[in-house]
């Protein structure tokens, strides 16, 4: 929780890359499945929302990860 995924590696831990992948697949069922859009009451979005869910998360990502990398280095000094 401390060291940046920036100075680890980004492909440093498969289990993440695992956790992500398995996430992505339920939010895409939960999405586009029309027995679930009836039972949960949502609806397909259109790909432009998936395009700013992404880059948001990106950002936030790279964010957190340079502000981990920042604190360690200064910490270091």
């Amino acid at each position: 929780f401390s060291r940046s995924f920036l100075a680890r590696g980004l492909f440093t831990n498969r289990w993440i890359w695992l956790g992500v992948s398995a996430m992505t697949v339920f939010q895409l069922l939960f999405t586009y499945v029309p027995v679930m859009n009836r039972l949960f009451g949502s609806e397909p979005l259109p790909l432009r929302a998936w395009v700013v869910v992404a880059g948001l998360g990106l950002a936030i990502s790279l964010v957190v990860g340079a502000e981990k990398l920042l604190r360690a280095r200064l910490s270091a000094r």
